[in-house]
């Protein structure tokens, strides 16, 4: 499971603490409307691009890097 963010809310602190996940954001959102998951949204996205598609150096004919 991915925990997209913390909100400002107590509540959401100790939910995620007793279930011991941390959260990729903690920006002090209070605002509902899945505001967390949106901002956590394209952090997710990229990292599942980057595994999936991200050429190596061998593929791309890199023999030499500094």
């Amino acid at each position: 499971a991915i925990f997209g963010h913390c909100g400002d809310e107590t509540g959401h602190k100790l939910l995620l603490d007793n279930m011991e996940v941390k959260p990729l954001l903690n920006l002090g959102l209070r605002l509902g409307e899945g505001t967390g998951a949106i901002c956590a949204y394209p952090i997710v996205e990229s990292a599942i691009l980057m595994i999936n598609e991200m050429d190596n150096f061998a593929h791309a004919s890199i023999t030499k890097y500094f």
